[in-house]
């Protein structure tokens, strides 16, 4: 979900496809181990937003997502670039995944920019 979001292509089929990893594996591991393990990738605050997102929880951030998601995926209907959907996604990365955020669009980047140096 995090790297659909991202990127601008994030639906509720990824939400969906989460809670039912969650729901599959639920007893299989202690709550100790995950949470030991989103914390090592800096993924514990992200995780409790999207937790929230998927229980109808109520919070700034939280409506933030959700309308991420309402509108990236098939829901939306514009899937042109827009700098305030931009602006939102980098306000919330920043908070819930700052080294993810930051990996993924200098990824991008380094990646468009050895196409155009390539050809």
């Amino acid at each position: 979900v995090l790297k659909h979001a991202m990127v601008m292509g994030v639906g509720m089929k990824q939400v969906c496809d989460v809670a039912v990893a969650y729901r599959y594996y639920e007893g299989q591991y202690a709550d100790a181990y995950l949470e030991s393990a989103l914390k090592a990738e800096g993924l514990l605050e992200w995780d409790a937003l999207l937790r929230k997102v998927m229980t109808d929880s109520d919070d700034v951030d939280v409506e933030t997502l959700r309308s991420l998601i309402l509108s990236d995926g098939h829901f939306g209907l514009d899937k042109k670039f827009r700098l305030s959907g931009f602006m939102k996604r980098l306000r919330l990365f920043k908070k819930y995944a700052p080294k993810q955020f930051a990996g993924r669009w200098l990824q991008l980047v380094s990646g468009r920019m050895k196409r155009c140096f390539t050809k």
